[in-house]
């Protein structure tokens, strides 16, 4: 399996407590999941179907790029000197390595810090204050 030298555009660009997200498309590849990697193991593994309509207006092409690794159940004991993330296509042709699109030692750094704190997995939302003054969302 050798590295692609596709079109492939994406990467990670949003990182919170309970996930890691981002997108990956390309024109002339389908590209179906991406691994986390840490020291030659897997640490898990995600489809790339998910609906991003950013990414859809910007390449005026009807795709799902998005995918989403949840933190839950993820080691804060992996090694993140040797962590990387690779998109690759279904029949395991084309693999080639994303990484976070902006700052990526500093969301590293993020993500350790996530993973070593008792927040890691947790998940909610603010959407925002009721006419009676009340914050309203989910956790």
């Amino acid at each position: 399996m050798g590295k692609s030298n596709s079109d492939l555009k994406g990467g990670i660009d949003f990182i919170s407590t309970s996930k890691i997200s981002g997108w990956v498309f390309s024109k002339k590849i389908k590209f179906s999941e991406v691994r986390m990697i840490s020291n030659q193991e897997l640490i898990s593994r995600v489809e790339i179907n998910g609906a991003r309509e950013d990414i859809v207006r910007k390449f005026g092409v009807e795709c799902t790029p998005g995918f989403s690794i949840s933190l839950l159940n993820i080691s804060k004991d992996i090694d993140l000197d040797n962590l990387s993330f690779i998109a690759m296509s279904f029949d395991g042709k084309h693999i080639i390595e994303i990484s976070f699109l902006k700052e990526p030692e500093k969301n590293i750094k993020i993500l350790e810090e996530l993973l070593k704190s008792d927040l890691k997995g947790i998940d909610g939302h603010f959407d925002g204050i009721t006419p009676n003054g009340i914050l309203h969302g989910w956790a």
